[in-house]
């Protein structure tokens, strides 16, 4: 008896437990663990599939094809610096002229070299002519018996040593004239030319700045065809090749769109997590609104579809920084976590967290903290393509 008594106690128990249980649980709310008596009513859409273009995009710093750094290749001061940043600049024009003290200096003294040179040759010559001279007079006093042979040997000596001494005065003659047209090529240096015709990128130096040799003092580009050099990774880098048109944008030119196409693309990595490529895409820019330097995203067009999944975008809400969404199920919400893709206009793609037919709240800002909801029969929101 005394065991029976034991058994109906514990029974007693465990009934008016699992009562108070039951009265709590969430199955007596609703799946969603609202309470019964705070309802909303919701618009409802289901979770669609559809195909979408795979698109790629990448950002970085275009940069100009043909570009040029125009240096000095004299140590001086800059006298001249003829375009600003922007000006266009055709090939062949000066851009910058050097003033090189020692190039001048050097010039100065050859000349004078130079000068006395052609006095000392001057000099050298009236020697030669007054030698050839005597050395005629002595020869024919010889003929005539008059002198001995030993003064026409030493006139002869004395001839072939003013002409030795005469043409030494025109080789140092012939070198200084050289050494001159060697500085005249190098003051050529101090006027700096255009190689290419493009749009001046960067001013370097201003004038009046003392320089050493190989100073950079202006770039220039050429703006009518850029590149754009990136590394991409992902799963979508298989897709990439050669030839696949790319739209360029700008936040500097909003509205604008370039064409670009991708001249090359080289594998760098590939493992489970995905590849890793270099990539470089060519930017047409015949109008020249494009500037080297400009921060751009490329989009690039794989040409191929991935299936995704699309809600609503006023189906997702978040909390936390974490995005929600509520299913439908039975007539109730139950908030469900979802990862977000990109956005199609008024609808957003699901990464994870929901599958294809699936019911969700379209409204579910109108569902109220602890809160249950109840489905409309109302159509299924659908997308702008009406898919």
């Amino acid at each position: 008896m005394k065991y029976f008594a034991c058994i109906v106690t514990v029974l007693a128990v465990g009934l008016i437990g699992g009562g108070f249980y039951l009265s709590n649980s969430p199955s007596r709310k609703g799946s969603s663990g609202y309470g019964a008596d705070q309802q909303a009513a919701v618009r409802v859409a289901q979770v669609k599939r559809v195909s979408t273009p795979v698109k790629m995009r990448i950002s970085g710093q275009l940069q100009s094809i043909e570009q040029a750094q125009i240096v000095s290749r004299l140590a001086g001061k800059v006298t001249e610096v003829r375009f600003n940043v922007g000006d266009f600049v055709p090939a062949g024009a000066i851009v910058a002229t050097i003033r090189a003290h020692d190039l001048d200096q050097r010039m100065a003294q050859i000349n004078g070299n130079i000068a006395t040179a052609q006095q000392e040759l001057r000099n050298r010559e009236s020697q030669l002519a007054a030698a050839e001279k005597t050395l005629a007079e002595n020869r024919e006093f010889f003929r005539r018996d008059w002198i001995a042979r030993r003064d026409v040997e030493l006139a002869e000596i004395a001839s072939e040593t003013a002409r030795a001494q005469a043409e030494f005065a025109r080789a140092q003659i012939a070198q200084q004239h050289a050494m001159l047209a060697q500085l005249r090529a190098l003051q050529t240096l101090t006027r700096l030319s255009n190689p290419i015709s493009g749009q001046v990128s960067r001013r370097l130096v201003e004038a009046g700045a003392t320089i050493s040799v190989g100073t950079a003092i202006i770039a220039v580009a050429n703006p009518a065809t850029l590149k754009l050099n990136a590394t991409v990774s992902g799963a979508g880098v298989a897709g990439i090749r050669p030839g696949l048109d790319v739209q360029i944008t700008t936040p500097a030119l909003p509205g604008v769109v370039s064409k670009g196409k991708i001249i090359r693309c080289e594998l760098q990595k590939k493992s489970g997590l995905g590849s890793i490529a270099a990539v470089e895409i060519q930017v047409s820019n015949q109008q020249k609104k494009l500037l080297p330097g400009m921060l751009v995203e490329a989009s690039i067009d794989l040409n191929i579809d991935e299936k995704i999944l699309l809600v609503p975008r006023s189906a997702v809400a978040s909390a936390n920084q974490v995005a929600y969404v509520y299913k439908i199920a039975a007539g109730l919400a139950t908030p469900q976590r979802v990862l977000l893709g990109s956005e199609r206009g008024e609808e957003v793609a699901i990464v994870h967290g929901l599958k294809e037919g699936e019911s969700v709240a379209v409204d579910s800002a109108k569902i109220p903290p602890a809160a249950s909801a109840r489905a409309l029969d109302v159509p299924v929101v659908r997308g702008q393509n009406g898919r």
